[in-house]
């Protein structure tokens, strides 16, 4: 089943009323910019905004017309554009949608060719090794949310890592995998129409910005809070007592060693190497200093904040 979206605008309010591929990874947890309750305020008409658009976001989107005619390229492959604003929705469920890269076949000349989704990714090249080995889970579970939907049985997840370096595979879809992963979109989508929200509270900070937007201020009143908040009131006093001990633990641990090395600059032993060096910051304005002379010829005063020397203690990786 396929809806063609006119505008952006149309499309942006449709993505509130169904899951789609970018919102699979989030219901399990695996999303790197949302949060299951973050995506629940938002389908819920909560005014959560979206992660705006980044530099890496808009090149992202750029570079998937060149990405994809290499991975036809090298493939052989017929790649399609289906469209932007394309939405593919699932027979048998059809809140779950996908708006897909491309499409591809692999025998663009027999009529009866299965076609596969393309998945495109930009990745910056820190991420190469990461890719190289196996690719993110968010992106798979895009793809296999993608087939999902489509009910097409194969796809390739092809990402361009730092502008330079194109990989790319071929997945099969995984039907024990979508079945698990139904049944996962179709219980959040349930605390969606219920209007309550997921009982599981992560500390990511798409749900601190989520409950940030849903109560901007307080109204004065006192709230009768359920019996297990004495639990995880115990629960947070001792997280907390536990991240100071460790704290503390770390400092006792680098001030050894800044003992040790003394005046020198580095210490090692081993493959156990550090650096204890100095570094000097310069005098510094604390206004801008192109307004220096405007504020001079107004008789306003300012500061200057003088320079000072630190020493920073930083594990070092053994030479070679």
């Amino acid at each position: 089943m396929i809806k063609q979206i006119e505008t952006p605008e149309e499309w942006v309010r449709e993505r509130k009323l169904g899951i789609g591929s970018s919102d699979a990874p989030a219901i399990l947890g695996e999303s790197n910019w949302d949060s299951p309750y973050s995506l629940w305020a938002r389908k819920t008409g909560t005014d959560v905004p979206s992660k705006e658009e980044s530099e890496a976001m808009r090149w992202g989107h750029l570079l998937e017309d060149p990405i994809a005619l290499e991975v036809g390229e090298r493939t052989g492959f017929e790649v399609v554009d289906p469209g932007d604003y394309t939405v593919h929705m699932m027979e048998e469920w059809p809140i779950a949608r996908a708006t897909l890269d491309r499409v591809v076949f692999k025998d663009p000349h027999d009529a009866h060719s299965e076609g596969g989704v393309l998945e495109i990714k930009t990745a910056n090249s820190m991420t190469l090794k990461d890719w190289y080995d196996s690719p993110p889970l968010y992106p798979m579970i895009q793809l296999q949310h993608q087939m999902m939907v489509t009910d097409l049985t194969w796809g390739i997840l092809a990402v361009l890592v730092g502008g330079q370096t194109l990989l790319y595979d071929e997945y099969p879809r995984d039907d024990e995998f979508c079945k698990r992963l139904l049944a996962r979109e179709q219980e959040f989508w349930q605390h969606v129409q219920d209007g309550t929200a997921p009982t599981d509270i992560d500390g990511s900070a798409a749900t601190r910005e989520a409950l940030r937007q849903l109560h901007p201020e307080d109204n004065g009143e006192t709230v009768a809070l359920p019996e297990e908040a004495i639990f995880k009131h115990e629960q947070l006093l001792a997280t907390k007592a536990q991240i100071k001990a460790l704290e503390d633990d770390k400092e006792t641990l680098a001030n050894w060693f800044r003992q040790k090395i003394g005046a020198a600059t580095f210490g090692e032993v081993g493959d156990v190497r550090y650096s204890f060096k100095s570094s000097t910051t310069k005098d510094y304005f604390k206004v801008p200093i192109e307004q220096r002379p405007l504020l001079t010829n107004a008789g306003i005063d300012f500061e200057t904040k003088g320079g000072s020397t630190s020493r920073s203690l930083l594990h070092k990786k053994p030479k070679k």
